[in-house]
């Protein structure tokens, strides 16, 4: 015969996630021999709990987690998944604009030149994610992918308005920041 089947729903391997997520593992077979289903969670820096075949287990600590499951039916067939890793990340990214020089502040003006470079400080207090990227635009302009330093245009004085944010891989997004600065 058929060894028993095994789904696990509302995860994905590798998935990232930025809310609670509902995990359930189901154990399917005709002759399962329900004293030999091992189902566990494991939260990795932390505990494991033992799950119920085909009970949703609610996943809410920020965090990266495992999912293991071996069943025998009353044949001897065997089934088993391992490593089922995906992750929990909650916390938002954070992003600061570092303005280069040559810069001039006067009251709440702030000077560049054409050859001033801007940096994006990109951080995530989550852990699991994939790293925070950071995204920018200048005035109307298109939007971008932060890559490294960046100007703000050429020798045509005037004012420039650089909005940026970052997103991480679990889709958390901070909301934008917008600095005016003059050329």
């Amino acid at each position: 015969g058929d060894p028993p089947i095994i789904t696990v729903s509302g995860v994905t391997l590798g998935g990232h996630y930025s809310t609670p997520v509902l995990a359930t593992v189901t154990i399917l077979d005709a002759y399962l021999d329900p004293t030999r289903i091992s189902i566990h969670i494991s939260r990795f820096g932390g505990g494991t709990n033992t799950l119920t075949n085909g009970v949703p287990y609610t996943v809410t600590n920020d965090g990266g987690y495992k999912i293991d499951a071996y069943a025998v039916d009353l044949v001897g067939n065997v089934a088993f998944i391992s490593n089922m890793i995906f992750a929990l990340d909650r916390a938002v990214p954070t992003t600061k604009l570092a303005v280069g020089s040559p810069v001039y502040f006067a009251g709440t003006n702030t000077y560049v030149s054409a050859v001033t470079r801007m940096t994006l400080i990109v951080s995530d207090a989550g852990t699991v994610s994939t790293i925070a990227t950071g995204r920018y635009r200048i005035n109307s302009g298109t939007e971008a992918a932060y890559v490294g330093p960046f100007g703000v245009g050429t020798n045509t004085n005037g004012r420039r308005t650089v909005v940026f944010y970052a997103r991480d891989g679990a889709g958390n997004t901070e909301p934008a920041h917008m600095t005016n600065l003059i050329l």
